[in-house]
């Protein structure tokens, strides 16, 4: 068991990060990658799977992609 002594100590002991940078920097790449891929393999198959085409996956495609640039404040350039 510990003693008194030894729980305040641990207790006042600072935190550590445990995860810096040069790890968050490669998991947000990697999930931003991830999810792109995911975008454009198997959510087209699962609009396919509840009976969309290739016209519905291209117009909810261009919604969400229009969304994205407006969100980040670009023009459209045509």
């Amino acid at each position: 068991m510990l003693r008194e002594d030894e729980l305040a100590g641990a207790a006042a002991a600072p935190e550590r990060i445990v995860h810096g940078c040069a790890f968050w920097l490669p998991f947000a790449a990697s999930f931003a990658l991830n999810s792109i891929g995911n975008l454009f393999v198997l959510f087209p198959l699962w609009v396919v799977k509840l009976g969309g085409g290739a016209g519905a996956i291209g117009a909810i495609v261009a919604r969400i992609a229009g969304g994205a640039r407006r969100a980040a404040g670009r023009r459209r350039s045509y």
